[in-house]
C-alpha cells in the first residue's frame, strides 16, 4: 500500500458513505475511492458487483471505471485495469438492471479494452434507452469494424440523445471513412438540430459534398442567431476545397 492508498476501512467508510448520499456527494467519494482507494477498493468493488441491491452493483461500476486514475493517469493504463475489466464483463453478462448495465457500458467506454466490445454490442439493442446511451459512449472512439457498425445502426436509434451521441462518434471520434458510414451521417442532414451538426461536420471533414448544402443552411441560422454552433473549422475546410464562393462569403464572420 503507498502513501497514497487508503486502508481497507477507509475504503469501507467512503463506500458506506457513497451508498447513502446525494449524487454530487456520491460522485465525490467515487473520484476520491478511484484515486486513493487502491487495491481495497478493486476488492470491495468487486464485492459490492455480487450485491442483491442494484444501486450497489451500480457503485461498484463506477468506482471500477476509473479505479487507478488520477493526475493525469488515464484508465487505459491503470495498474487495476485488467481486473477491472474481468468483474465488469462479468456485471455485463449477469445483471440485468439498467442503471447498471449503464454504469457498466460508461465503465467499458473509460477502460478502453478491446474485451469490452464485444459485450457493448450485445447491450446495444437493450430495450432502456439509459443502456443504449451508455453503450453510445462506450464504443466512441472504436475502429473495429463492428464497433462502428453498431454505432452506424445506433444513428437511427428512436431516442435522440442516443443518436446525437452515435452521430458525434461516427462524426469525430474516428477517422474512419466508407460508404456505409457517410450514408449514415447523410441520412441525419434532416435531423434535430444538434444531430444535424454533427453529421455536417462528419461529412465535411471527409469532403464530401453532401456537407455543402445543409451547411449554407446552418450558416444563414447562425447569422440570424438561430444557431450556437462552431461551424469555423468545417466552413475553412469546406470552401478551401471547393472554392464555393457561398461559402467564401461567410468567412468573416467565422474567422479561423
Amino acid at each position: 500500500m503507498t502513501a497514497m492508498s487508503m486502508s481497507p476501512a477507509e475504503v469501507a467508510h467512503a463506500v458506506d458513505e457513497a451508498m447513502a448520499a446525494e449524487e454530487d456527494r456520491r460522485w465525490a467519494l467515487v473520484s476520491h475511492l478511484q484515486f486513493h482507494g487502491g487495491e481495497a477498493a478493486l476488492h470491495r468493488a468487486t464485492d459490492l458487483s455480487r450485491d442483491t441491491d442494484p444501486e450497489h452493483r451500480r457503485l461498484a461500476a463506477d468506482i471500477l471505471a476509473q479505479l487507478g486514475t488520477g493526475q493525469g493517469t488515464p484508465a487505459r493504463t491503470s495498474p487495476y485495469r485488467t481486473e477491472a475489466t474481468t468483474v465488469l464483463l462479468a456485471m455485463a453478462h449477469d445483471d440485468e438492471a439498467p442503471e447498471v448495465l449503464d454504469s457498466v457500458a460508461y465503465a467499458f467506454g473509460h477502460i478502453g479494452d478491446d474485451r469490452c466490445v464485444p459485450a457493448l454490442i450485445r447491450l446495444s439493442t437493450h430495450a432502456s434507452d439509459q443502456v443504449r446511451h451508455g453503450v453510445v459512449f462506450g464504443l466512441l472512439g472504436w475502429d473495429d469494424p463492428a464497433a462502428l457498425t453498431t454505432l452506424i445502426r445506433l444513428t437511427t436509434d428512436t431516442d435522440p440523445e442516443v443518436r446525437n451521441w452515435a452521430t458525434f462518434g461516427l462524426a469525430r471520434q474516428t477517422d474512419a471513412d466508407t460508404p456505409e458510414l457517410r450514408a449514415a451521417l447523410a441520412a441525419r442532414l434532416d435531423d434535430e438540430d444538434e444531430i444535424r451538426y454533427e453529421a455536417i461536420s462528419g461529412l465535411a471533414l471527409r469532403d464530401d459534398d453532401r456537407a455543402v448544402e445543409p451547411m449554407l443552411q446552418a450558416l444563414t441560422a447562425a447569422k440570424n442567431g438561430d444557431s450556437g454552433w462552431d461551424l469555423t473549422e468545417v466552413l475553412h475546410r469546406t470552401a478551401a476545397r471547393t472554392g464555393d464562393p457561398r461559402l467564401q462569403h461567410h468567412l468573416p464572420d467565422w474567422p479561423g
